[in-house]
């Protein structure tokens, strides 16, 4: 609900208040502090918050209700099975937050290989609407054609435009790079960066996800049974890509794309880093849904951001063609590098000193840093080993 001023009674309004101003001034001089603190105004005065309030009319602003849409979110790769579908209605527009999604349970899914090769999904257990491949038979290969097919407890049946796999480009090399920050309070950061080989013979597109590992210590927990040390005093921890990572190769077809940063890491302790960075070769139409898609959320309201354009995906409802849901289901080929990187012998000043200032927090370091990417030292991330 909003209170605006509305033509032609504010005008109106308006000009009689403006008529009032010399009337409030004109024979009544300026307060004298010396006397009572008791001011008197004329008894007229106390009718003007009627007169104010009926100046203003209350107008409701419309509020666009629109249909939940089907929210799609998954790919298939040449990675080892189980590849993963995620549905959802989008969720109503409420004041108190942005608009939370409904998960769609009982679903059927399917990924429908050209050939005639086929997977079912199943519903995962771990998370509402999420649905995993079972068969470890099925896996993604390049220059095949996927096509993914939903039923919903409704009957509603919807399908994903077939998706050619192109085929996978290695990553040549991950290295790393160490920042410093000018900001004692702020961590000095690993910044780790790849390099790959570009075919000339086929338009490439790329995007990259990295996940990073450092180490972070707690007070640790005594050690059974004697109690003569601490145990459970270093962890892994998991740092995660939160920017959309894309590129064409329409400048440098061909040539070697070098230095492309695709996580940074902050440091917390002394330790080698392990990082796992990943490839994903797409098909163009796919590369142009998540670019648009990188620009939507890029936006800040300034006057210099990029024109809105449609974000329209690739999966329609087969009985009604113009109802296309929200997402996109791709084919991906998938390059995978994991590395170790251990500290420079040297520590520079700035390092040790941002460190020796951390808190340390008592306890199982498992259970200081609670999250899924946090393991004890001598288990390792999942991929990685001594």
């Amino acid at each position: 609900m909003k209170a605006i001023m509305k033509h032609p009674f504010s005008r109106i309004c308006a000009d009689f208040f403006r008529g009032l101003t010399p009337i409030f001034f004109r024979g009544h001089p300026r307060p004298n502090p010396r006397k009572s603190a008791r001011t008197r105004f004329p008894g007229w005065i106390w009718l003007l918050p009627g007169l104010l309030s009926s100046c203003l009319d209350r107008v409701a602003v419309p509020i666009r209700d629109e249909t939940p849409r089907l929210v799609v979110e998954g790919m298939i790769t040449t990675e080892r099975p189980p590849y993963t579908v995620k549905l959802s209605y989008s969720g109503k527009f409420e004041f108190s937050g942005p608009p939370a999604a409904q998960p769609i349970l009982g679903a059927e899914v399917l990924i429908l290989e050209e050939g005639g090769r086929q997977t079912r999904l199943s519903a995962s257990g771990r998370e509402p609407g999420q649905y995993v491949t079972v068969d470890t038979t099925f896996v993604g290969r390049a220059g095949r054609r996927y096509t993914l097919r939903i039923q919903l407890p409704d009957g509603s049946r919807y399908e994903s435009r077939p998706e050619q796999m192109p085929s996978p480009v290695p990553i040549d090399s991950v290295y790393s790079e160490v920042e410093l920050n000018s900001n004692s309070l702020r961590p000095p950061v690993f910044r780790f960066l790849i390099s790959t080989k570009d075919p000339a013979s086929e338009a490439n597109f790329y995007r990259w996800t990295a996940t990073a590992y450092g180490i972070r210590r707690a007070g640790g927990v005594v050690c059974p049974p004697f109690g003569t040390a601490f145990c459970y005093q270093n962890c892994w921890y998991a740092e995660y890509s939160s920017v959309f990572n894309l590129l064409s190769d329409r400048i440098v077809n061909g040539n070697t794309i070098r230095g492309v940063p695709v996580i940074s890491n902050p440091v917390r302790w002394i330790g080698p880093q392990l990082v796992e960075v990943k490839q994903y070769s797409l098909t163009r139409e796919a590369f142009q849904f998540w670019r648009r898609f990188e620009e939507q959320q890029s936006r800040t309201g300034s006057l210099f951001d990029p024109l809105p354009a449609p974000i329209v995906g690739n999966i329609v409802r087969i009985d009604k063609p113009e109802e296309t849901a929200l997402g996109y289901f791709s084919a991906s080929a998938l390059a995978i590098r994991r590395q170790r990187f251990e500290w420079p012998t040297t520590l520079p000043p700035a390092v040790v000193s941002y460190i020796l200032t951390l808190p340390i927090p008592p306890g199982d370091c498992r259970l200081a840093y609670p999250s899924p990417g946090t393991y004890l030292l001598e288990d390792f991330p999942p991929g990685f080993s001594y």
